[in-house]
Protein backbone atom coordinates (compact mmCIF):
# COMPACT_ATOMS: atom_id res chain seq x y z
CA UNK A 1 0.00 0.00 0.00
CA UNK A 2 1.36 3.45 -0.87
CA UNK A 3 2.00 6.01 1.87
CA UNK A 4 -0.92 8.11 0.63
CA UNK A 5 -3.31 5.13 0.68
CA UNK A 6 -2.07 4.13 4.15
CA UNK A 7 -2.63 7.67 5.46
CA UNK A 8 -6.09 7.69 3.88
CA UNK A 9 -7.03 4.40 5.54
CA UNK A 10 -5.86 5.66 8.93
CA UNK A 11 -7.87 8.87 8.49
CA UNK A 12 -10.97 6.83 7.65
CA UNK A 13 -10.61 4.82 10.83
CA UNK A 14 -10.68 8.08 12.79
CA UNK A 15 -13.65 9.57 10.93
CA UNK A 16 -17.29 9.18 11.96
CA UNK A 17 -20.25 10.51 9.98
CA UNK A 18 -23.87 10.64 11.02
CA UNK A 19 -27.05 12.57 11.73
CA UNK A 20 -28.07 14.41 14.90
CA UNK A 21 -31.79 14.81 15.64
CA UNK A 22 -32.65 15.19 11.95
CA UNK A 23 -36.25 15.79 10.91
CA UNK A 24 -37.65 16.48 7.45
CA UNK A 25 -41.12 17.65 6.49
CA UNK A 26 -42.67 18.26 3.10
CA UNK A 27 -45.54 20.57 3.90
CA UNK A 28 -47.79 18.61 6.27
CA UNK A 29 -46.02 15.30 5.54
CA UNK A 30 -43.39 14.13 7.99
CA UNK A 31 -40.69 12.13 6.20
CA UNK A 32 -38.16 11.90 9.07
CA UNK A 33 -38.54 12.52 12.78
CA UNK A 34 -35.59 13.15 15.13
CA UNK A 35 -33.21 10.60 13.56
CA UNK A 36 -29.76 10.25 15.10
CA UNK A 37 -26.93 7.78 14.43
CA UNK A 38 -23.20 7.65 13.76
CA UNK A 39 -21.55 5.43 11.15
CA UNK A 40 -18.18 3.77 11.58
CA UNK A 41 -16.24 1.52 9.23
CA UNK A 42 -18.10 -1.36 7.64
CA UNK A 43 -21.56 -1.84 6.15
CA UNK A 44 -24.66 -0.44 7.78
CA UNK A 45 -27.92 -1.51 6.17
CA UNK A 46 -30.85 0.91 6.39
CA UNK A 47 -33.86 -1.37 6.32
CA UNK A 48 -37.45 -0.24 5.94
CA UNK A 49 -40.65 -0.62 4.03
CA UNK A 50 -41.30 1.45 0.92
CA UNK A 51 -42.18 4.97 2.02
CA UNK A 52 -40.41 4.67 5.39
CA UNK A 53 -38.11 7.62 4.59
CA UNK A 54 -34.97 5.74 3.53
CA UNK A 55 -34.30 7.78 0.37
CA UNK A 56 -34.88 11.06 2.21
CA UNK A 57 -32.42 10.02 4.92
CA UNK A 58 -29.85 8.98 2.30
CA UNK A 59 -30.11 12.29 0.43
CA UNK A 60 -29.71 14.28 3.64
CA UNK A 61 -26.67 12.26 4.72
CA UNK A 62 -24.99 12.89 1.36
CA UNK A 63 -25.81 16.59 1.48
CA UNK A 64 -28.15 16.50 -1.51
CA UNK A 65 -31.09 17.60 0.62
CA UNK A 66 -31.40 19.91 3.62
CA UNK A 67 -33.10 18.75 6.83
CA UNK A 68 -35.94 20.78 8.30
CA UNK A 69 -34.08 20.56 11.61
CA UNK A 70 -31.03 18.79 12.97
CA UNK A 71 -27.55 18.38 11.52
CA UNK A 72 -25.23 16.21 9.45
CA UNK A 73 -22.19 15.38 11.58
CA UNK A 74 -18.55 14.70 10.80
CA UNK A 75 -16.35 13.73 13.74
CA UNK A 76 -19.02 14.96 16.15
CA UNK A 77 -19.24 18.46 14.66
CA UNK A 78 -22.13 19.79 12.59
CA UNK A 79 -21.47 20.34 8.89
CA UNK A 80 -22.48 23.98 8.47
CA UNK A 81 -20.08 26.20 6.54
CA UNK A 82 -19.52 26.13 2.79
CA UNK A 83 -16.01 24.76 3.37
CA UNK A 84 -17.44 22.04 5.64
CA UNK A 85 -19.91 20.98 2.94
CA UNK A 86 -17.23 20.98 0.23
CA UNK A 87 -15.13 18.65 2.35
CA UNK A 88 -18.14 16.44 3.14
CA UNK A 89 -19.04 16.14 -0.56
CA UNK A 90 -15.43 15.35 -1.46
CA UNK A 91 -15.52 12.43 0.97
CA UNK A 92 -18.95 11.07 0.03
CA UNK A 93 -20.05 8.79 -2.81
CA UNK A 94 -23.67 8.37 -3.87
CA UNK A 95 -25.60 5.86 -5.96
CA UNK A 96 -29.28 6.81 -6.31
CA UNK A 97 -31.99 4.22 -6.82
CA UNK A 98 -32.47 5.44 -10.39
CA UNK A 99 -29.14 5.99 -12.12
CA UNK A 100 -29.26 8.77 -14.70
CA UNK A 101 -26.21 8.31 -16.86
CA UNK A 102 -25.33 9.15 -20.49
CA UNK A 103 -25.90 5.79 -22.16
CA UNK A 104 -23.76 6.73 -25.17
CA UNK A 105 -20.63 7.00 -23.00
CA UNK A 106 -18.30 4.08 -22.42
CA UNK A 107 -17.68 2.97 -18.86
CA UNK A 108 -14.25 4.61 -18.94
CA UNK A 109 -15.62 7.89 -20.32
CA UNK A 110 -18.36 7.92 -17.70
CA UNK A 111 -15.85 7.48 -14.89
CA UNK A 112 -13.55 10.12 -16.35
CA UNK A 113 -16.49 12.52 -16.34
CA UNK A 114 -17.39 11.52 -12.77
CA UNK A 115 -13.78 12.02 -11.66
CA UNK A 116 -13.80 15.51 -13.20
CA UNK A 117 -17.05 16.38 -11.40
CA UNK A 118 -15.54 15.20 -8.12
CA UNK A 119 -12.35 17.21 -8.67
CA UNK A 120 -9.97 14.27 -8.81
CA UNK A 121 -6.58 15.78 -9.77
CA UNK A 122 -5.84 15.28 -13.46
CA UNK A 123 -2.57 13.50 -12.74
CA UNK A 124 -4.45 10.93 -10.59
CA UNK A 125 -7.51 10.44 -12.80
CA UNK A 126 -6.34 7.42 -14.81
CA UNK A 127 -5.22 5.61 -11.67
CA UNK A 128 -8.50 6.44 -9.93
CA UNK A 129 -10.50 5.10 -12.90
CA UNK A 130 -8.45 1.89 -13.08
CA UNK A 131 -8.92 1.33 -9.34
CA UNK A 132 -12.69 1.91 -9.42
CA UNK A 133 -13.20 -0.33 -12.47
CA UNK A 134 -11.18 -3.10 -10.87
CA UNK A 135 -13.02 -2.81 -7.54
CA UNK A 136 -16.39 -3.40 -9.23
CA UNK A 137 -15.05 -6.13 -11.54
CA UNK A 138 -15.66 -4.32 -14.83
CA UNK A 139 -12.12 -4.53 -16.24
CA UNK A 140 -13.29 -6.28 -19.40
CA UNK A 141 -16.20 -3.83 -19.92
CA UNK A 142 -14.42 -0.51 -19.70
CA UNK A 143 -14.77 0.31 -23.43
CA UNK A 144 -18.41 -0.77 -23.73
CA UNK A 145 -21.13 1.86 -23.83
CA UNK A 146 -23.34 2.10 -20.77
CA UNK A 147 -26.37 1.42 -22.93
CA UNK A 148 -24.89 -1.96 -23.92
CA UNK A 149 -24.47 -3.18 -20.33
CA UNK A 150 -26.75 -5.57 -18.51
CA UNK A 151 -28.67 -4.26 -15.51
CA UNK A 152 -26.16 -5.75 -13.09
CA UNK A 153 -23.18 -4.31 -14.94
CA UNK A 154 -24.84 -0.89 -15.10
CA UNK A 155 -25.35 -0.91 -11.32
CA UNK A 156 -21.68 -1.81 -10.91
CA UNK A 157 -20.73 1.10 -13.16
CA UNK A 158 -22.89 3.26 -10.91
CA UNK A 159 -20.96 2.05 -7.87
CA UNK A 160 -17.70 2.78 -9.70
CA UNK A 161 -18.71 6.42 -10.21
CA UNK A 162 -19.60 6.61 -6.51
CA UNK A 163 -16.11 5.49 -5.46
CA UNK A 164 -13.90 6.94 -8.21
CA UNK A 165 -12.78 9.75 -5.88
CA UNK A 166 -12.06 7.19 -3.12
CA UNK A 167 -14.50 8.62 -0.55
CA UNK A 168 -14.74 7.75 3.12
CA UNK A 169 -18.55 7.39 3.01
CA UNK A 170 -20.53 5.61 0.26
CA UNK A 171 -24.34 5.67 0.25
CA UNK A 172 -26.21 3.24 -2.00
CA UNK A 173 -29.99 3.58 -2.38
CA UNK A 174 -31.78 0.29 -3.22
CA UNK A 175 -28.73 -0.91 -5.22
CA UNK A 176 -29.95 -4.48 -5.93
CA UNK A 177 -33.51 -3.78 -7.04
CA UNK A 178 -34.13 -5.55 -10.35
CA UNK A 179 -31.00 -7.69 -10.20
CA UNK A 180 -31.17 -11.45 -10.67
CA UNK A 181 -29.71 -13.77 -7.97
CA UNK A 182 -26.34 -14.14 -9.68
CA UNK A 183 -25.97 -10.38 -10.15
CA UNK A 184 -27.01 -9.79 -6.54
CA UNK A 185 -24.42 -12.29 -5.27
CA UNK A 186 -21.67 -10.51 -7.23
CA UNK A 187 -22.85 -7.19 -5.81
CA UNK A 188 -22.61 -8.59 -2.27
CA UNK A 189 -19.00 -9.66 -2.92
CA UNK A 190 -18.15 -6.14 -4.10
CA UNK A 191 -19.75 -4.58 -1.02
CA UNK A 192 -17.77 -6.77 1.35
CA UNK A 193 -14.54 -5.68 -0.35
CA UNK A 194 -15.41 -1.98 -0.34
CA UNK A 195 -16.43 -2.00 3.33
CA UNK A 196 -12.96 -3.06 4.48
CA UNK A 197 -11.73 0.52 4.85
CA UNK A 198 -14.71 2.83 4.51
CA UNK A 199 -18.25 3.43 5.76
CA UNK A 200 -21.07 2.08 3.60
CA UNK A 201 -24.75 2.80 4.09
CA UNK A 202 -27.03 0.59 1.99
CA UNK A 203 -30.70 1.50 1.86
CA UNK A 204 -32.88 -1.50 1.03
CA UNK A 205 -36.06 -3.41 1.74
CA UNK A 206 -34.54 -6.75 0.65
CA UNK A 207 -33.62 -9.06 3.52
CA UNK A 208 -31.15 -10.93 1.32
CA UNK A 209 -29.01 -7.78 1.20
CA UNK A 210 -29.15 -7.53 4.98
CA UNK A 211 -28.09 -11.12 5.59
CA UNK A 212 -25.24 -10.98 3.05
CA UNK A 213 -23.67 -7.60 3.86
CA UNK A 214 -24.74 -6.05 7.16
CA UNK A 215 -22.36 -5.39 10.04
CA UNK A 216 -25.09 -3.21 11.56
CA UNK A 217 -28.78 -2.68 10.86
CA UNK A 218 -30.90 0.44 11.20
CA UNK A 219 -34.66 -0.04 10.84
CA UNK A 220 -36.61 3.02 9.75
CA UNK A 221 -40.38 2.99 10.20
CA UNK A 222 -42.64 5.94 9.40
CA UNK A 223 -39.65 8.29 9.51
CA UNK A 224 -38.39 7.19 12.91
CA UNK A 225 -35.42 5.00 13.79
CA UNK A 226 -36.94 2.00 15.55
CA UNK A 227 -33.94 -0.37 15.72
CA UNK A 228 -30.16 -0.02 15.76
CA UNK A 229 -28.22 -3.24 16.21
CA UNK A 230 -26.58 -6.30 14.70
CA UNK A 231 -28.04 -9.05 12.54
CA UNK A 232 -28.05 -11.40 15.53
CA UNK A 233 -29.92 -8.85 17.63
CA UNK A 234 -32.58 -8.40 14.97
CA UNK A 235 -32.96 -12.17 14.60
CA UNK A 236 -33.38 -12.44 18.38
CA UNK A 237 -36.53 -10.32 18.06
CA UNK A 238 -38.18 -12.93 15.83
CA UNK A 239 -41.15 -15.08 16.78
CA UNK A 240 -40.63 -18.64 17.95
CA UNK A 241 -40.46 -21.41 15.37
CA UNK A 242 -38.45 -19.66 12.65
CA UNK A 243 -35.74 -22.03 11.43
CA UNK A 244 -33.67 -20.16 8.82
CA UNK A 245 -31.61 -17.03 9.44
CA UNK A 246 -33.50 -15.07 6.77
CA UNK A 247 -36.83 -16.15 8.25
CA UNK A 248 -35.69 -14.92 11.66
CA UNK A 249 -34.60 -11.61 10.13
CA UNK A 250 -37.97 -11.24 8.44
CA UNK A 251 -39.85 -12.11 11.61
CA UNK A 252 -37.76 -9.73 13.73
CA UNK A 253 -38.27 -6.92 11.22
CA UNK A 254 -42.03 -7.53 11.05
CA UNK A 255 -42.28 -7.54 14.83
CA UNK A 256 -40.47 -4.20 15.01
CA UNK A 257 -42.52 -2.42 12.36
CA UNK A 258 -45.77 -3.91 13.67
CA UNK A 259 -45.00 -2.48 17.08
CA UNK A 260 -44.15 0.90 15.58
CA UNK A 261 -47.07 0.95 13.18
CA UNK A 262 -50.50 2.49 13.73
Amino acid sequence: MSTRRHDLSEARRATAVGLADVSRRYGDVRALSSVSFTLGLGTTVLLGRNGAGKSTLSRILTGLETPSSGSVLRDGAAVTSRADWRHHHSQTGWLPQTLTAPMSMTVEQYLRYAAWLKTVPKAETSTAIDRAIHQVDLDDQRRRRLGQLSGGMLRRAGIAQAIVHDPHLVVLDEPTVGLDPEQRARFHDIIRTLAADRSLLISTHLLEDVEATADRILVLEQGSLSFDGTTDELQAMSSDGEDSSQSRLRSGFINIVSTEGP
